[in-house]
């Protein structure tokens, strides 16, 4: 298997939210696949949406946007 470093972008989304903006987080994560082909199944089955009360009383849900870059890594890792 080959190791890939994925450049992720979540989405927050704030209820009720008070304030007119979005937030946005950059993710980079590593992940074995067989083929790169593969990457974009293993993230969405992966990062499926999760909502928590927040502490205001509002409820937060953080969701997978997209995939930004996807890099092969060639250096080897032990462990």
């Amino acid at each position: 298997m080959t190791i890939y470093s994925v450049k992720l972008l979540l989405e927050s989304t704030v209820t009720p939210n008070h304030y007119s903006s979005k937030t946005f987080e950059e993710s980079i994560v590593l992940l074995k696949a067989a083929r790169k082909e593969q990457i974009e199944q293993l993230i969405r089955a992966h990062y499926v949406d999760e909502t928590y009360e927040n502490a205001v009383g509002g409820v937060t849900t953080w969701s997978f946007v997209t995939i930004l870059d996807i890099f092969e890594v060639n250096d080897e890792f032990e462990g």
